[in-house]
């Protein structure tokens, strides 16, 4: 099961801003952009650990998630992962 993707940049909560374009539009501005990224290890590793444990309980199987190269995860907690580093 892939328990979602990209999450810093398709779910508010985790760079700033509400929308995806506004998002995008953070990352170009380098002190918003270094302030969220101190941060994001910890909103990602809370919310990725708690996920894991949901869907192990209600799907059963392996579990992973589809990350950006730039997203700082803890992969412990997954039964695998894969990285992407060019379009295929």
């Amino acid at each position: 099961m892939v328990m979602g993707a990209e999450l810093m940049l398709f779910t508010r909560g985790f760079f700033p801003d509400e929308t995806l374009p506004e998002r995008l539009e953070a990352l170009s501005k380098p002190t918003v952009s270094r302030t969220a990224f101190e941060k994001l290890p910890t909103l990602l590793d809370s919310f990725l650990t708690r996920g894991v444990d949901v869907v192990r309980v209600r799907f059963g199987g392996y579990d992973t998630y589809a990350s950006l190269l730039t997203e700082p995860v803890n992969w412990e907690p997954f039964d695998s992962y894969l990285l992407l580093l060019k379009d295929i």
